[in-house]
Parts: structure tokens; C-alpha cells; sequence
């Protein structure tokens, strides 16, 4: 499935699943731009389409190098809860280009952070003179609004 994107009256696109996961990921596209794929009535909030179709698309898993019947993500981490499935078992699904270890595949399909589910962090915020620094914690969409924007520039503090 692929999925166009709008920001701003332009369109994008169209990419698979796994490229708007990894653009999400590394700031390209954010949570708020709009997205629409074949099937889908009207233009909604990328956030929730990715999140709708982690859940729909058919995994193919491979455990020894054999590989187990097509799953969705719900089944997965089923798998895993049993036993059936470990993190180093590699998934692939269309538009991946290429298998990659369960482990991480996971940890790029978590729910996509839209407003009104905020997820606290906590920067160090520095003055432009770059003698001051304080720490303070912004909502996700906010601060990567605020670092698109070049108004304040901030990166997550490791937290032990």
C-alpha cells in the first residue's frame, strides 16, 4: 500500500509504509501532515493512518530460517508473548527493502504521538549567547515544532 502525503497545499509522495514510519522517525514527515491511501475516504492526520495500518499489514516472520504463516502486528506480538517468536527473528512486509530483526522492527512501529496523547520529555534548551542552558519538559509534537521552526534548539536528555 502506498501513501500520499499533504503538508502546507503540497503533496508528496506516494511512499510505503515503511518509508512514512522512518521519515516519521527521523523528522521528515511529522505526526500532523496529512495522508491518504486508496481506500481511504478523506485525508487524515498521518499519525492515525500509520498507526491503523501497523496493525492491518501482513508480516512475514522468519524463526530458523523457516518462515511462519502471515500475521498482523497484534499477532506478533502475540507470538512473542508464547514464546514462538524472539527478537532476533526477522520480519519483512511489502515495501520494507529489506528484513530486519523483530527487536527492531518494533520499536519503530509504537503508537505515533498526536496531540491530546502527549508524551512528556525532558530538553536542554540553549540560549543563543550559549551561556545559559536550562531543562525543561515540552510535549513531543511541540518541541519538534519548535526545532523545525530554528526558534529554540533542543535535544532529548538521556534519562538514567
Amino acid at each position: 500500500m502506498q501513501i500520499t502525503i499533504s503538508r502546507d497545499g503540497q503533496i508528496f509522495g506516494p511512499y510505503f509504509l515503511a518509508d512514512c514510519r522512518n521519515y516519521l522517525q527521523s523528522g521528515q514527515l511529522v505526526a500532523e501532515d496529512f495522508a491518504w491511501h486508496e481506500g481511504l475516504g478523506d485525508w487524515e492526520p498521518l499519525a492515525a493512518v500509520v498507526d491503523r495500518l501497523n496493525q492491518e499489514i501482513q508480516l512475514t516472520v522468519m524463526v530458523n530460517n523457516r518462515p511462519l504463516s502471515p500475521m498482523n502486528l497484534p499477532a506478533l506480538k502475540q507470538a512473542i508473548g508464547k514464546g514462538e517468536v524472539t527478537g532476533d527473528a526477522l520480519v519483512w512486509h511489502e515495501g520494507m527493502p529489506d528484513w530486519e530483526p523483530v527487536n527492531q522492527f518494533l520499536q519503530k512501529t509504537g503508537p505515533v504521538q498526536v496531540a491530546g496523547e502527549v508524551e512528556k520529555k525532558v530538553f536542554t534548551i540553549e540560549s543563543q549567547d550559549r551561556k545559559s542552558t536550562m531543562r525543561i519538559s515540552i510535549p513531543d509534537i511541540k518541541s519538534a515544532w519548535l526545532k523545525s521552526t530554528g526558534k529554540i534548539k533542543a535535544s532529548p536528555v538521556r534519562q538514567a
